[in-house]
C-alpha cells in the first residue's frame, strides 16, 4: 500500500505520516515545501511538492498511490491562502485528481462544528468541501476532530509561543464549550480507517473532554509549567479589533476572528462515537 498525505508537513499531517511510516507503510508526503520534513524523517518517506490550488500539480503528486489523505486546511487566512481556496477549490482539485488517477479511497480531515450552521466562513467552506466529497462517488471517510492537542503544533504550540510574555491579553472566551482530542487519537483513528477499511462513506466526529477555550488555555499553561497573568478583553470589542487587524496586517494576528467566534459556541459531540465506529477509546490529552 502507498498512501499519499496532502498537507503532510503540517501539524496533523506530519503526525499521521509518522504513524504510517512507523507501521512500515509507504508514504508520499505532499506539500508546498516537503524537503525539510523529508530530511527530518531520515528519508523514510517520499516527498512530492504540490499546491492544492493547482490541479495538475496535485494529480501528478498522487500518481501511483492507493489511498489519499487530505490534511490541508487553514484556521486563518494569509496572502493567497483563503478559506474558499483551500477548503473548497482545493477539495475540487483533489477530487478531480483522484478520478484522473483512478484512486477510489479518500480520507479527509474536516472539523467538529461543520454541518451545524455556525456562521463563520471557516465552517461554511468546510461544509461545502464535505458536501462535494459525499457526492463524489468515492470510498470516502470524513473525520471531524474537535480541538486537536499535541505539543508539536496547533493551539498547544500557539499558547506556548504566546507565553513568552508574562501577560496574556486575550478575548474573554469563557462562554463557550468545546472539546479536545489528542493528535495521537486522531492519528490512530485515521490509521485504523485506512488499514482496516472501516468507516467507509461515514463521517466520524472525535471529541473528548469538554471545556471552555479559557479553561483550555489554563490547562496548556499548567502543562508547560507556566503561570501567566491573563487580561480578558470584552468579546465584541476583541472581535472588532481583530477584524480590523486582519484587514490591515494580513495573517500577522495570532488568533483569527473565526477562531474567537467558534470558541464562544457550544461545539461538542458524543465522546463514544469514534469507539462505536472504529473501536477507539479516546484518552485525555492532558493526562
Amino acid at each position: 500500500m502507498k498512501v499519499a498525505i496532502i498537507g503532510g508537513t503540517g501539524f496533523i499531517g506530519r503526525n499521521i505520516t509518522k504513524r504510517f511510516v512507523d507501521e512500515g507503510i509507504n508514504v508520499v508526503a505532499i506539500s508546498r515545501n516537503p524537503i525539510k520534513f523529508y530530511e527530518r524523517m531520515g528519508g523514510k518517506i517520499e516527498a512530492r511538492e504540490a499546491n492544492i490550488l493547482y490541479p495538475q500539480q496535485i494529480s501528478d503528486a498522487i500518481r501511483g498511490c492507493d489511498v489519499v489523505i487530505n490534511c490541508a486546511g487553514i484556521i486563518g487566512e494569509k496572502g493567497g491562502n483563503t478559506f474558499e481556496g483551500v477548503h473548497i477549490q482545493g477539495v475540487i482539485n483533489i477530487l478531480h485528481a483522484l478520478k484522473e488517477n483512478r484512486i477510489t479511497r479518500f480520507v479527509h480531515i474536516s472539523a467538529l462544528g461543520a454541518g451545524r450552521g455556525i456562521e463563520t466562513r471557516y465552517f461554511r467552506t468546510k461544509e461545502i468541501g464535505e458536501k462535494l466529497i459525499v457526492e463524489s462517488g468515492l470510498e470516502w471517510t470524513i473525520f471531524r476532530p474537535s480541538i486537536v492537542i499535541g505539543e508539536d503544533g496547533g493551539i498547544f504550540k500557539k499558547i506556548k509561543d504566546l507565553s513568552i510574555s508574562p501577560v496574556l491579553i486575550l478575548p474573554d472566551m469563557r462562554g463557550g464549550k468545546n472539546q479536545v482530542v489528542s493528535v495521537e487519537d486522531l492519528t490512530n483513528a485515521v490509521f485504523i480507517s485506512v488499514v482496516k477499511k472501516m468507516a467507509v462513506k461515514a463521517i466520524v466526529e472525535l471529541g473528548g473532554r469538554e471545556l471552555s477555550m479559557d479553561e483550555l488555555i489554563l490547562r496548556i499553561l499548567q502543562k508547560i509549567g507556566k503561570r501567566r497573568l491573563i487580561i480578558r478583553l470584552p468579546l465584541q470589542f476583541s472581535l472588532s479589533l481583530i477584524k480590523t487587524g486582519e484587514r490591515i496586517f494580513d495573517g500577522i494576528i495570532p488568533i483569527s476572528s473565526d477562531e474567537i467566534i467558534m470558541a464562544t459556541q457550544k461545539i461538542t459531540c458524543s465522546s463514544t462515537e469514534v469507539a462505536e465506529k472504529l473501536g477507539i477509546t479516546l484518552k485525555d490529552p492532558f493526562e
